[in-house]
């Protein structure tokens, strides 16, 4: 399969390099949020926020994303990777959808259920890693992670960091290759991500596990990092048929 040109921006290499993680933990080190509970407001929804769990107001992906996701999930199941505040799933199940949410950082899954029955939903939310809370039969229509965008050689034990930094893509490659498993007929299997991950390295783990590698949608973002231009992105895996 010849590689994608969408996937070879000029910033796709900072994922990866030491200087950009280095910069990268300086900066999320003074991230954490406020030590108390903070209330914001995204496209007229209002949010808690968690200490230790990333703001919606400061990274503006996750309202993104969320707009995005609830366009496909109306009145259908949505299974969630990593939902930190609850925004995504939260946007969706205003529009119906029935959410599970799985997060390994114990306080996301808090603020997660906070926030649903702050606006009178309910949401199922499991503490693990990917799909490990959930049973073999399970299955999704939709199944959506915004996943940690940088690749890196260092395991980290904080939950905080580990939605920043996905150790040798390692629980990235478990989603893709174990998502099929929970999709129902006709599912999805998306991705939130961004053009300082490395979109080469996750293309070849797709094909490696039967899939194409697909753009569905993208805009346009300075990173607070550094300023300089890059990209937002919804990919899909579909599956190579033989």
């Amino acid at each position: 399969m010849k590689s994608n040109p969408e996937l070879t921006p000029p910033q796709e290499q900072k994922s990866g390099n030491p200087k950009w993680e280095s910069d990268v933990r300086n900066m999320f080190s003074k991230l954490r949020g406020s030590p108390e509970v903070t209330e914001v407001e995204i496209d007229g929804v209002r949010l808690k926020v968690f200490p230790g769990v990333f703001s919606p107001e400061i990274f503006f992906e996750s309202q993104w994303f969320a707009e995005k996701i609830a366009t496909l999930t109306e009145g259908r199941k949505l299974l969630e990777i990593g939902p930190g505040t609850g925004i995504i799933g939260l946007f969706s199940a205003l529009k119906g959808a029935e959410v599970t949410a799985v997060d390994v950082n114990e306080k996301a899954i808090e603020n997660t259920e906070l926030n649903f029955a702050e606006h009178g939903l309910v949401v199922d939310a499991r503490l693990g890693s990917v799909y490990e809370p959930l049973d073999s039969s399970e299955q999704y229509d939709i199944i959506f992670w915004n996943h940690p965008f940088n690749k890196t050689s260092q395991e980290d034990s904080d939950p905080f960091l580990k939605s920043v930094f996905d150790y040798e893509y390692k629980h990235l490659e478990t989603y893709i290759s174990e998502g099929g498993r929970h999709l129902a007929e006709k599912g999805r299997l998306l991705l939130g991500t961004s053009s300082i991950a490395n979109l080469k390295e996750i293309e070849e783990i797709a094909n490696k596990h039967g899939y194409h590698f697909v753009l569905v949608d993208k805009i346009d973002r300075e990173t607070e990092v550094d300023g300089s231009a890059i990209d937002f992105r919804i990919y899909e895996f579909v599956p190579i048929r033989a």
